[in-house]
């Protein structure tokens, strides 16, 4: 289950294996809910060995466990389905005996807005999905997790006690008084994000707040996985793609500095193509041709490695900028700011 396709996977599969199932029980459903491959019935005391038996015959591969109600009350993904003395479903906010509690830490390096919003969208899951029998007890162990999270107990307490205003669910258009005269169409809005330092960020996120087709986001620069030991084996420089590159001449100290969404391995056997049959095609094949230098393919070097080709582009004109011994041309620069030019060069020295 840890690929992107996985849980369109399971919904497809459970999907399937209810249409062709369910029709084959001796018995009915009372009501059957799914989430991806996680279910929720009811059905006659008597009838679950049944219905096990008919979904673990779908397929050899698939086989179900079985949880039953324990004191009138059964957990569903993060509520606790609780049936009443008179037989009325009534949900309950629930955490897993193995969940750690832990949510973004008051005092991590991270945009307040942030971590008031954990505050506000924890507090209205609970108020949305949990019956009002339940739901100061719930708000309660909420605080609780808050608080061993680092959020003042103030604070929490004065975010759970406000009341939550929910805005008006509109079924359809008839629901809006339109203006035949008035233009619907709407202004394209662009987002960009900006790494988040306490001291400036907020400063530059109100200079752009003049600009209503723009909308930053923050993100933090110091990620999990900068923190972590790595614990899978360094992909090998030959198998390296969407990089930049740095390939050395043997006879002088030129550098040939590129990007590639290939691998190093087949980019660099394109190089060796072009110097043998079209010279004109990239600037290291143009200075071996001219030139008649060699380069030294067996040591190529990984300066930076992006997936967007943007950022590939713009990654490849800094460091052509900054090498001195680099023999690229011109124009593969031509769209570098000569406003930032010299900071990244001050920067990278």
């Amino acid at each position: 289950m840890g690929g992107c396709l996985s849980p369109i996977m399971a919904s497809m599969v459970m999907s399937s294996l209810l249409n062709t199932c369910v029709p084959n029980l001796t018995f009915d459903l009372h009501f059957l809910y799914q989430y991806v491959d996680d279910l929720i019935l009811c059905l006659p005391q008597d009838g679950i060995e049944e219905i096990v038996n008919v979904f673990d015959s779908y397929d050899e591969h698939i086989k179900f466990t079985v949880e039953m109600e324990t004191d009138r009350s059964v957990p569903f993904l993060d509520t606790r389905v609780v049936r009443s003395e008179d037989n009325i479903i009534k949900l309950d906010w629930y955490q897993k005996p193995s969940s750690s509690g832990r949510y973004l830490h008051f005092r991590s390096h991270h945009n307040v807005n942030m971590k008031l919003n954990i505050i506000n969208q924890l507090k209205n899951r609970i108020i949305n999905i949990v019956h009002k029998d339940y739901c100061q007890s719930s708000l309660s162990r909420l605080e609780v997790v808050l608080v061993d999270n680092g959020y003042p107990r103030t604070l929490v307490k004065r975010y759970l006690c406000n009341s939550v205003i929910r805005p008006p669910a509109l079924t359809s258009t008839t629901d809006l008084d339109i203006d035949p005269n008035m233009d619907t169409q709407a202004p394209i809005v662009r987002y960009r994000s900006l790494p988040y330092f306490h001291s400036l960020t907020a400063k530059l996120c109100h200079i752009f707040s003049e600009i209503d087709e723009l909308k930053v986001a923050k993100y933090n620069f110091i990620t999990g996985r900068s923190v972590f030991t790595r614990l899978k084996d360094k992909i090998p420089p030959s198998l390296t793609s969407d990089c930049i590159y740095s390939v050395p001449c043997l006879d002088c100290e030129g550098v040939y500095i590129g990007q590639t969404s290939q691998t190093i391995k087949r980019r660099i056997t394109l190089h060796k193509s072009d110097v043998r049959l079209r010279p004109d095609r990239c600037a290291l094949a143009l200075h071996s041709s001219q030139q008649g230098h060699r380069f030294d393919f067996d040591n190529v070097g990984i300066l930076d490695v992006a997936v967007s080709y943007q950022k590939r582009i713009f990654l490849e004109m800094v460091h052509i900028n900054n090498n001195s011994n680099s023999i690229n041309k011109k124009t593969d620069v031509s769209r570098l700011s000569c406003i930032y030019s010299y900071l990244l060069s001050n920067h990278f020295r």
